[in-house]
């Protein structure tokens, strides 16, 4: 089991947390691994610390570029990686010392296409930790095919996995640079296409941090909107035709469960004004525009979940706004306690 990892480390600006990311790499119980440190236009002193860390460990690789975004960092890592397999890493997450050694025994023993492991969620200013869980392990097959709507969840990221990269550089996958989020998901959409078999660690071996360092603007900005809004049809498409062999209604859940993820993150007030109450109906008309709301499942949804749906069912846009609104004055009075 001498088989070179590539792990792949997209870097901007993340001098606060890098040490404690790479640390936890070059400590992994299993050494024959590349580090591939991407420095994306750093203006910080990250790319001192990759340099810092290259001198200390002759297994590190840094790529220097001009801020290009993180899907164009993750490609130049895929070019530059020599390893049999692929894994990401984000560079203010860390993962256990064991992380490589599992996910290799793993993949190797099942002789399987991919393989996940499961992610403790950190909130370091709440001091709270949640170990991620596998529901319904008894119903898993190794099939993919078979185990789609229990298992795809977890595809929604690139960390936490081992990929082949004969199956990446074969099929030339790539992430998608013009998509500023969910270019993950698209990415492991590609890639799911030509896996057979898979198996997953059941154990929480990455550590996923959560910091309150995302502003609400930034996340609800006209940019993220378009790029979610294509991430959507893109969805859409791919299991419209493709992986003919899932059930319908499982793929249909899926795209539904996406789709209110999507209402949930837009149905919200970031001021009080007309443009804004008219920005909110544009965007949650352009949702249903793609995936009409007939059939989304109220199970698992609040009441105030299932009345917001009733009403865009409807077009009963003044209650959307009401609520809105009123979730708008809860947030103010929190944030400015």
């Amino acid at each position: 089991m001498e088989d070179k990892i590539s792990i792949i480390v997209p870097i901007y600006n993340m001098e606060l947390y890098l040490e404690k990311c790479i640390e936890s790499i070059i400590k992994q119980s299993y050494k024959n691994i590349e580090i591939i440190l991407v420095n994306d236009g750093s203006t910080d002193r990250s790319e001192i610390i990759c340099k810092k860390y290259q001198r200390k460990d002759n297994r590190i690789k840094i790529i220097s570029i001009k801020n290009g975004g993180v899907s164009n960092a993750r490609n130049l890592g895929i070019e530059a990686s020599t390893g049999k397999y692929i894994t990401f890493i984000d560079s203010d997450d860390t993962v256990d010392e064991k992380y490589i050694e599992e996910l290799l025994i793993c993949i190797t023993k099942y002789q399987c296409d991919v393989v996940f492991c499961l992610a403790k969620y950190i909130y370091p200013e709440l001091n709270k930790v949640y170990d991620c869980k596998l529901e319904s392990q008894e119903k898993l097959s190794e099939i993919f095919i078979k185990d789609y709507r229990y298992i795809i969840s977890f595809f929604h990221t690139p960390w936490g996995k081992l990929y082949k990269k004969d199956i990446v550089k074969k099929y030339n996958i790539k992430f998608p640079v013009d998509l500023f989020t969910g270019e993950d998901q698209i990415f492991n959409q590609e890639y799911l296409k030509y896996v057979k078999k898979y198996n997953y660690v059941n154990k929480n071996l990455y550590n996923y941090y959560i910091r309150k360092n995302n502003s609400t603007s930034k996340n609800l900005s006209e940019k993220n909107f378009l790029s979610d809004i294509k991430c959507l049809k893109l969805k859409k498409n791919f299991l419209s035709n493709e992986l003919n062999s899932i059930n319908k209604k499982d793929k249909d859940i899926y795209l539904l469960n996406h789709t209110k993820f999507l209402i949930y993150k837009y149905w919200i007030l970031q001021k009080i004004n007309k443009e804004e109450l008219k920005k909110i109906k544009t965007r949650l008309n352009k949702i249903k525009e793609i995936m009409p709301l007939t059939n989304l499942s109220i199970i698992n949804m609040t009441l105030k979940e299932k009345i917001v749906i009733f009403f865009l069912r409807k077009d009963i846009w003044i209650g959307v706004y009401i609520i809105a609104f009123i979730k708008y004055i809860k947030n103010y009075i929190k944030n400015n306690d």
